[in-house]
């Protein structure tokens, strides 16, 4: 079985993170993997390089979903059938895993025409539009990575035809050593309560949200913010001015994009998910792996992962002074800090690879 895997290669994000280890997974049962990247990103590039993962790069001007308007996404589809199509042909082949919306839209019809099965893999919330039902006939089985992002799923599709498997994670050795250069690096004391927030900035996530809600403890003096992650330059100039305007510049840290999540994990001793109809909350899982408390927005995938008081706090979207009180619990409350960090651990391992991969070979044999 040869199982192709392609990626648009313009980032490095959970869906990259869970597609490797799947494709580790496949390696175990002598299943081959092939990964096509569209676009040179070399973070991704590297990351393949570093798991001795082989890559074909097959350069698109443009794929379907790249414009949202149904003529462009058409016009883009059939662009590239051809070149495609012909690629599954000469490299036999015999499943297309997508798991970008763009990737899906643009390789679901070649694995159409040539025969092939495509495994439609959903990892965002779909609207509410008679376009989505269209998946049901130019995918072999559909797959969701949460409960809320299944419930969106087109009501046309069989539910033989349809699964919700959670993202996969593997534990990440501490590296002692590197965190303790990072943290000399940013002039972190011991007696620095670490918050920190680790995702895309951009608008929708409401990292103002938490910037807000600092100014409001009564311990902030202690608190020490870090933003890990890019996104858009215009509101990344817009966190900036307003950590300035709330008097938080000597504690925050704005570090840009990082190849090592994990360590900025390792270091903190919160972290804060303030994004709205989250598909799943990747950072919710990777946080509990290092046994980091998480406080995340009441709102989509997260209150599938979370559960009050027992592994995780959550507060109402937006509210800043909820917000507050719940890092501020954390910060006072010693007995409720170590009973999440206890029960996260806990959690992080119901979302094992083997469940993972198990689940997903099961589809592509049947």
């Amino acid at each position: 079985m040869r199982v192709l895997f392609p990626f648009v290669g313009d980032s490095l994000g959970g869906s990259h993170k869970s597609t490797l280890l799947l494709i580790e997974f496949l390696e175990t049962k002598n299943i081959e993997s092939i990964v096509v990247l569209h676009q040179r990103y070399e973070p991704l590039v590297r990351l393949l390089e570093e798991k001795k993962i082989t890559f074909f790069l097959l350069p698109i001007s443009k794929l379907a979903g790249s414009d949202p308007s149904i003529t462009n996404i058409v016009f883009n589809v059939m662009r590239n059938l051809i070149p495609f199509s012909i690629f599954l042909l000469k490299h036999r082949i015999n499943i297309v895993h997508g798991n970008d919306l763009r990737i899906n839209l643009s390789w679901s019809l070649p694995s159409l025409i040539t025969f092939r099965k495509f495994v439609w893999h959903q990892r965002t919330v779909l609207s509410k539009s008679m376009f989505w039902a269209f998946i049901r006939f130019l995918s072999f089985h559909c797959i969701a990575i949460s409960r809320y992002v299944f419930e969106s799923l087109p009501k046309n599709i069989p539910e033989t035809a349809k699964s919700m498997i959670y993202n996969p994670f593997v534990s990440i050795k501490k590296e002692s050593q590197r965190i303790n250069e990072i943290k000399k690096g940013l002039q972190i004391k011991d007696t620095d309560f670490i918050v920190s927030y680790l995702g895309r900035v951009v608008k929708e996530k409401k990292i103002d949200t938490l910037l807000r809600s600092i100014p409001l403890l009564q311990e902030n003096p202690r608190v020490k913010i870090l933003i890990v992650g890019k996104g858009e330059e215009s509101y990344l100039k817009y966190l900036k001015k307003l950590s300035t305007d709330l008097d938080l510049t000597n504690r925050i840290h704005f570090l840009g994009f990082v190849e090592k999540v994990e360590d900025y994990l390792w270091l903190s001793d919160l972290v804060v998910c303030p994004g709205p109809k989250e598909g799943f909350g990747r950072v919710v899982v990777e946080s509990m792996m290092t046994s980091t408390p998480v406080i995340a927005s009441r709102s989509g995938a997260h209150i599938e992962i979370i559960q009050e008081r027992e592994n995780g706090l959550t507060y109402k979207l937006d509210d800043q002074e909820e917000l507050k009180d719940k890092i501020q619990e954390l910060i006072g409350n010693q007995k409720l800090y170590q009973k999440i960090e206890i029960n996260s651990k806990k959690t992080f391992q119901s979302f094992s690879l083997k469940k993972h991969g198990d689940s997903i070979l099961e589809i592509y044999n049947s």
